[in-house]
């Protein structure tokens, strides 16, 4: 593909946000004016969804409660768009879903929440990441359990990690994802070998998108 600009190589986010080229980079909502009539290839990702809450405990030996799965990562769309000059379309920044809660002795945890879709005006859209589930204790096992279920880590680049289980202590929480349009990490399950109710770890947010726009 040839460029109709003079655009710095290697083709950083440092050199899209100073507008080599003519290209433009929206990390948060505003509007893209078309400086010339023509193709614009754009590049763009939605929210990644938050992770789901882990299942807590009742107050039973030998329970299991689930962990949380990890959010979706969002939609990478690539198009080649044709605007004219002084087009003016608005421009929206996907942002990531809440984590879910943690589950609360044996009541079922929080879904995480969808990402948001990116989109330039009507021409250009990015899905966000689809939402989770609840969990909720799975049940008693004849012998106590002997390792952690820890939450899974978010989907996509940089996607937050999952919580760590607890036993005979509350899971921790997934972390919150730092890469564009990743999931958030699980929240921790947990196990019993005594009869205490204990909580799930609530899940990590998911991380917002990104569109970047470039004369063609």
């Amino acid at each position: 593909m040839r460029f109709g600009n003079s655009i710095s190589l290697p083709l950083t986010f440092a050199n899209l946000a100073a507008g080599s080229g003519g290209a433009q980079l929206f990390t948060a909502n505003g509007n893209h004016i078309a400086p010339r009539t023509g193709n614009y290839l754009c590049i763009g990702v939605g929210g990644g969804s938050g992770g789901e809450g882990g299942a807590g405990c009742p107050a039973v030996a030998n329970w299991i409660g689930l962990p949380g799965c990890g959010g979706v990562a969002a939609q990478l769309t690539v198009s080649i768009v044709a605007l004219n000059a002084n087009d003016n379309n608005a421009v929206t920044i996907g942002l990531g879903g809440n984590g879910g809660a943690g589950g609360v002795g044996a009541a079922a945890s929080g879904a995480g929440a969808a990402g948001g879709a990116t989109t330039m005006g009507a021409v250009f859209s990015a899905l966000g990441g689809t939402v989770g589930n609840s969990q909720l204790p799975l049940g008693s096992l004849a012998t106590a359990p002997n390792r952690p279920f820890n939450g899974s880590h978010g989907h996509g680049y940089r996607g937050g990690r999952g919580g760590v289980g607890g036993i005979d202590a509350n899971g921790s929480a997934g972390a919150v994802a730092s890469g564009f349009g990743a999931g958030g990490g699980g929240g921790g399950g947990t196990i019993t070998t005594v009869a205490a109710a204990i909580n799930g770890g609530a899940g990590g947010n998911g991380s917002n998108g990104y569109l970047i726009v470039i004369p063609i």
